[in-house]
């Protein structure tokens, strides 16, 4: 017989990075529902986990920014859903701006490297939002790795619902 069964601490990992991306994110409501009873249904029995859990990655087969894949964030799941929600927001933001003002498709460039001609405002909002999430990582780890001579430093602390993002020396 085939071993369907998962420890619980890879099993809460795992389902509250879920957890956490279904309350900052939009999926319509039968999904949803689903999804939760899936998580419930993994914790009740934990012999069918790793077949629970593969029906949640179907859940989310045509989501494109979906919580699980790649390596864990070094911040762990808590910071990386309320980082993922501002960064979501920040996304809206950047297109309206590009969208409402044409001199930003005229005179914001790609980098010459880029495979992209010109800014759409879909590429011009996820090109800043992929930076701001690179350079915040950066000052977080610049803070937790004690890195000295670093121009940021993040402790992982939000104030007004943003990150409060130290410049200068390490503290």
């Amino acid at each position: 017989m085939v071993d369907r069964s998962m420890d619980d601490d890879t099993w809460f990992r795992k389902t509250n990075r879920v957890a956490e991306w279904l309350e900052h994110n939009e999926m319509d409501g039968g999904r949803k529902k689903l999804i939760t009873y899936i998580i419930a249904e993994g914790t009740a029995h934990p012999d069918m986990r790793m077949a629970w859990w593969q029906s949640i990655i179907s859940c989310f087969y045509d989501i494109p920014n979906r919580p699980f894949g790649g390596r864990p964030p070094v911040w762990g799941d808590t910071i990386d859903g309320i980082v993922h929600y501002l960064l979501t927001s920040l996304r809206g933001s950047l297109m309206e701006a590009f969208e409402s003002n044409p001199a930003i498709g005229a005179m914001v460039l790609p980098h010459s490297k880029s495979r992209i001609p010109l800014y759409t405002a879909e590429t011009y909002a996820d090109t800043l939002c992929k930076t701001a999430r690179l350079n915040l990582m950066k000052a977080y780890q610049n803070h937790h790795n004690k890195r000295e001579g670093q121009k940021y430093y993040w402790d992982g602390s939000f104030s007004k619902g943003l990150p409060v993002v130290r410049v200068g020396p390490y503290p």
